[in-house]
């Protein structure tokens, strides 16, 4: 047929060209639309594809009948799905030839020109039809043909340049194709109805292979399928002739292995593109087989690929008796056709049976699991199923019923705890411990979303019983979370609930704490004994119990220590609480038979303003109860601007002390003691210095309290013991010997396990005699600890190193410590001193302490001796030494030996 542009143009918008009245009312004056109507009609129902006739412009010239798939799934992509079929259709006008492809959403298709004269009348658009089983290619490419032959005979009818009787002879032979290609077609109806009326989907299939077999005269044909994930390799279906004996208990065994790892396995690639294998030689197949089916008189084979996600799952054989002629073209595509047809049934038989295994073997999971099991309806709630343990709890409730029937998670009207709702996403697991009031038991609850069997979303809840285990775990973390004693949350109790109130975001991270620590609560314990002190601590519990601002708010912090946690409170109204506190402390509690009373010290902080996280917070709280308690106590402070400079400059300091040890920055600096008798310096005191560029010089009584809470105070004095004793020895070396130098001591030094230890290792690594030593220890080291502080200075004293009782006359000034320790000299402190001048009475008073000091062979040092009259009242009482300004300030190293040296200091 010669090669004709077509007259139409190609569509502007790069798709088919709207419905046009005038090309369909050309149309109809050359070929009869309404047999083109019945055509379309045939073509649809007897073939199975989708069938539209279009003008040569493109455009439908009779109603579509019906709508398939590819125009249903068209509407939601037109612009994709048509610009691929109209440069199909512009392909066809330029090559006046057939054309087929697959569109945009994967439907194949084909058009077909009819032509008149050379030229273009009509076209045929064909598609897959998904409304039935989906066809195979061969199917397909059959449908085509015959619509191809449609076409010619067509052609045939509308072109007057062919000779009548050249005419007649073609439609004829076309004709007969037409009838071949049609009776399979027919045939394949039969099969697809055969199966569908079946009342059972296996008695089917059985039926449409005896079909199949007496259609194209076959031997045998056999459903091997294999299933590993459920153990199984066998026939389940066969059809023979009476004949052929069966491959049942013939394929089983070793053979039976053989053959599914054979189809499953790297053979694969065996099956065409359309999982078909056509063999006329049993060689291609395993020797076992093709041994079987020699012997079975087998001459020709023709195996299908079932497969599933890509999978093959089974494979059917179709057997011709081999003294039988070879199988033709069409045939073969016949008997392919059929067999896609009896692929899908098949895939369909082994997904129901492959859901009744799996339905049967959860229902024996689920009964065999030991816990409440069911499975309920995502969207409608209904039960869907229950194990044995589940309807021997729950007999009122089965299958089919709502799920409030289950009462132990039923809250009268929807399921309290029911976790469908909780899920964010399909395929998630879920578990959590529920408590029911109504039992008062706690149950473990694990859920999972899936999918039902019959493609419903559903949601598999199983529960446990754990009420003896959640008490147990509930009276474990009570002691590990509240005070055995009191019966309240303790401090780790506390660190979790101010994480989770950190860690709820701005809504809940803001209100004030108030810490509470008891003054002098150690006083109760060793006077009245523990037992009073605890039962005053029950005391204090109860009120705290019963106070409404308190009540769940209140945490031990430590021993004689609260936190109380007033979240969502302001500050002006935590310093109402704080009040309330100050004057139910001032009064007293009636502990047994005595009135104990004992104040508090409070520290006050705003969250998020005073800290961002539950360890800032709680430091800034005790920093304030710091201050209140080192600045008079029964009171409480707050965190505030001013508070948080003092803790800067103590934070400043603490970094001053640990670069200074690093580096060696402290100084030490010595005042000479004038020797009253000698009339010369004779003995000195090492002093400790500390200067920064940024705070200038700091006070000892700053610094040194804070190394000591910080924790540094025992490095520094080793340090300090260590720098005068190398001092000692370079002024030995100069021909400069003191008769001692004091040195203060920390009350923590002295109760540390190796303080003798590390002193004595000190002075005997210079080798100085122990005698040059004299450390200073002052009253209140003494009250904190008595005995351990007596055994060291015992220990001591036997190395031969002495002690002074320093800043005599500032505390309690027992003098019987002087007969209880070892004390060698006293230091009178300079508050005693400045009171000689205006003081007859202190004057008396210190007169008889210097006598009765001397009378035990103590020696007697008067501190901050500033005035000549001072001096001159010291010495008229004999005092032993003198030390303060009017004689020298602290010096350091090379001063001081200038100034010892010009004042007589004794020279060896």
């Amino acid at each position: 047929m010669p090669k004709k542009k077509n007259a139409g143009g190609k569509p502007s918008d790069g798709g088919l060209p709207a419905m046009g009245a005038e090309s369909t009312a050309r149309l109809g004056t050359v070929i009869d639309l309404e047999k083109l109507k019945y055509l379309q009609d045939f073509i649809i129902k007897s073939l199975h594809v989708d069938c539209m006739v279009l003008t040569a412009e493109g455009v439908p010239a009779v109603e579509p009948s019906g709508s398939s798939a590819c125009r249903r799934r068209s509407a939601n992509d037109l612009e994709s799905c048509r610009f691929v079929k109209a440069q199909s259709i512009n392909q066809v006008r330029e090559n006046s030839l057939p054309c087929s492809g697959t569109c945009e959403l994967g439907v194949r298709f084909c058009y077909i020109p009819v032509f008149q004269n050379g030229q273009i009348v009509l076209f045929w658009q064909l598609s897959e039809d998904e409304n039935h089983y989906k066809i195979s290619p061969d199917r397909f490419h059959l449908a085509t043909r015959a619509v191809t032959i449609f076409s010619d005979i067509i052609t045939g009818l509308l072109d007057d340049k062919y000779n009548l009787r050249a005419q007649l002879l073609k439609q004829n032979t076309l004709t007969g194709e037409l009838k071949e290609a049609l009776a399979y077609t027919v045939f394949e109806n039969e099969i697809m109805d055969g199966i569908a009326k079946a009342p059972e989907l296996g008695t089917g299939i059985l039926n449409a292979l005896s079909l199949i077999g007496e259609h194209f005269g076959l031997s045998r044909i056999t459903v091997f399928r294999s299933l590993p994930q459920l153990g199984e390799r066998a026939v389940t279906f066969e059809w023979k002739v009476p004949a052929m004996r069966s491959l049942s208990p013939l394929l089983e065994g070793a053979l039976s292995e053989t053959l599914g790892a054979y189809y499953t396995g790297s053979t694969e690639e065996r099956f065409d593109k359309h999982g078909f294998f056509h063999t006329c030689t049993m060689e291609d197949l395993p020797h076992a087989l093709s041994d079987l089916l020699i012997s079975d008189h087998t001459g020709e084979v023709l195996q299908a690929a079932v497969k599933r996600n890509g999978v093959t799952v089974a494979v059917i054989t179709f057997e011709k008796d081999a003294l039988l002629p070879k199988w033709g073209l069409s045939r073969l595509t016949g008997l392919k056709a059929a067999a896609a047809v009896i692929s899908s049934a098949v895939l369909q038989k082994l997904g129901f049976d492959f859901a009744d295994r799996s339905q049967a073997m959860m229902y024996t999971i689920a009964d065999n699991n030991g816990s409440l099991t069911y499975a309920v309806n995502a969207l409608t709630g209904r039960i869907l199923f229950m194990n044995l343990a589940m309807q021997n709890a729950y007999p009122e409730a089965r299958p089919g019923d709502l799920c409030t029937k289950i009462a132990n998670l039923d809250d009268g009207e929807r399921c309290a705890y029911c976790p469908i709702s909780r899920f964010k996403e399909p395929g998630e697991r879920l578990r959590y411990e529920v408590y029911n009031s109504n039992v008062n038991k706690w149950f473990d609850l694990h859920a999972s979303r899936f999918t039902w069997f019959d493609g419903s979303d559903a949601c598999l809840i199983s529960t446990t019983d754990i009420n003896k285990k959640k008490l147990f775990e509930l009276e474990v973390e009570k002691l590990a979370y509240y005070d055995a004693l009191l019966d309240i949350p303790n401090r780790a109790y506390l660190m979790r609930v101010l994480q989770s109130v950190f860690d709820g975001g701005a809504e809940t991270a803001w209100g004030s704490i108030i810490i509470l620590d008891l003054d002098e609560f150690k006083f109760v314990n060793d006077t009245l004994g523990s037992q009073y002190g605890d039962e005053m601590l029950r005391q204090i519990v109860k009120y705290f119990n019963e106070c409404p601002d308190l009540v769940g708010k209140v945490f031990r912090f430590g021993g004689d220590e609260f936190f109380i946690l007033l979240q969502g409170c302001e500050m002006d109204a935590a310093i109402t609480v704080a009040d309330e506190l100050l004057s139910r402390f001032n009064r007293p509690w009636r502990v047994y038979d005595v009135d104990c009373t004992c104040t508090v010290s409070l520290g006050v902080a705003g969250f998020p303003k005073s800290g961002v996280n539950p360890k800032q917070l709680i430091a800034n709280g005790e920093y304030a109860v710091y201050d209140a308690k080192a600045t008079g106590k029964n009171r409480y402070v707050l965190y505030d601007e001013v508070l948080c400079k003092k803790i800067e400059r103590r934070h400043k300091i603490q970094e001053i002390m640990m670069h200074a040890l690093k580096e060696a920055k402290f100084e030490v600096y010595y005042q000479p003691i004038y020797n009253v008798d000698k009339g010369c310096f004779t003995k000195a005191e090492a002093l400790l210095r500390l200067h920064d560029d940024e705070l200038g010089f700091i006070p000892p009584d700053e610094f040194i309290g804070i190394a000591e809470e910080v924790g540094l105070i025992s490095d520094i004095g080793l340090m300090v013991v260590d720098r005068v004793c190398s001092n000692l020895c370079e002024l030995a070396k100069k021909g400069i010997v003191l008769e001692s130098m004091a040195i203060n001591i920390s009350p923590l030094q002295l109760v540390q396990e190796n303080f003798v230890d590390s002193m004595w290792s000190i002075i005997s690594r210079y080798q100085l005699p122990p005698t040059v030593i004299e450390f200073e220890i002052t009253e209140n080291v003494v009250i904190r600890s008595y005995d351990a502080v007596k055994k060291t200075m015992g220990e001591l004293q036997r190395h031969g190193i002495n002690f002074a009782l320093d800043d005599f006359g500032s505390g309690y000034s027992g003098l019987n410590y002087l007969m209880m320790l070892p004390i060698s000299c006293l230091k009178i402190d300079k508050s005693y001193i400045n009171e000689l001048e205006d003081s007859v009475k202190s004057r008396k008073m210190l007169s008889k302490i210097i006598e009765l000091v001397q009378d035990f062979n103590i020696q007697v040092v008067a501190e901050g001796v500033e005035t000549k009259f001072q001096d001159s009242i010291l010495k008229k009482f004999n005092c032993n030494f003198i030390q303060g300004y009017l004689y020298s300030r602290p010096l350091p190293k090379a001063e001081f030996e200038q100034v010892v040296t010009k004042r007589g200091l004794p020279v060896s």
